[in-house]
């Protein structure tokens, strides 16, 4: 429990109902799993979005460490100087490039494969796109989870200036965290799809959702354990997330 205390009560609030729209959306028009992968797939654009709007806004110096690791990142060579500016360019390269080649690998192999279970291969594919009263339901979820992340950036990084504790670079790091938990939760969500035999659709729906209200809690619980300035721990005493282990671990070759 004291670890929601590194964010935001108007933050915490926004994130668990944009996450319970969307279920109690699709009780009412009776949305599939793969309709609720396609949402999940949509935020990780939102995630993204603030994500730059982050690292455009964050001044706190980076370390050499963390300009080396910024420097041996996907589309960073030839970037000159990795500053602010150079770093947000690669993020955005990097984010477009990811988010598409995971969507192409959820809607062409997971769905048709383990979400939809009749029909050729393209009917399968479509499922994700098609539906009574689907368009409405993304909307209004999508709406929702946006509003929810516009929240947490105004209450939590400008209102509690958690900007001036962070570096580009290290922001840059942050997403990984959030995006490797809610792809993980894709990528297992196929569990949930055995619940559907016994409560229908609805029924894994709501208990890939539950366990995303989970992921997101924790994760961003997490993420805004880097405010000095209020006296709460700093990143480094908070501990650093999986890319940050891992960069870290590589760039020492390997020892601890």
């Amino acid at each position: 429990m004291n670890r929601f205390k590194y964010s935001s009560k108007p933050a915490l609030a926004a994130l668990v109902l944009a996450n319970v729209l969307p279920v109690w959306s699709a009780y009412y028009s009776g949305i599939t799993p793969a309709g609720l992968v396609f949402l999940y797939w949509l935020e990780t654009w939102v995630i993204a979005f603030y994500n730059s709007l982050k690292i455009k806004k964050a001044v706190s110096p980076m370390s050499e460490s963390e300009i080396n690791l910024m420097k041996a990142q996907l589309f960073a060579r030839g970037d000159g100087e990795m500053n602010r500016e150079s770093i947000l360019r690669v993020f955005i390269k990097q984010s477009v490039a990811v988010l598409l080649v995971y969507g192409t690998l959820l809607f062409a192999v997971l769905v048709p494969h383990v979400f939809a279970k009749s029909g050729d291969y393209i009917s399968r594919v479509l499922v994700t796109f098609s539906g009574a009263g689907l368009w409405s339901w993304v909307l209004i979820s999508f709406a929702g989870l946006t509003v929810s992340h516009g929240v947490s950036y105004y209450s939590n990084f400008l209102g509690k200036k958690e900007f001036l504790n962070v570096s580009p670079a290290r922001q840059m790091l942050q997403l990984g965290d959030r995006l490797i938990a809610m792809h993980l939760l894709l990528m297992f969500s196929s569990i949930f799809i055995g619940v559907s035999d016994v409560f229908g659709a609805f029924g894994a729906v709501a208990g890939i959702a539950l366990v995303k209200i989970i992921v997101d809690v924790a994760a961003h619980s997490r993420e805004h354990m880097i405010t000095q300035a209020l006296g709460l721990p700093t990143f480094e005493q908070a501990g650093p997330g999986i890319l940050m282990k891992a960069a870290k671990f590589f760039l020492k070759g390997g020892r601890k």
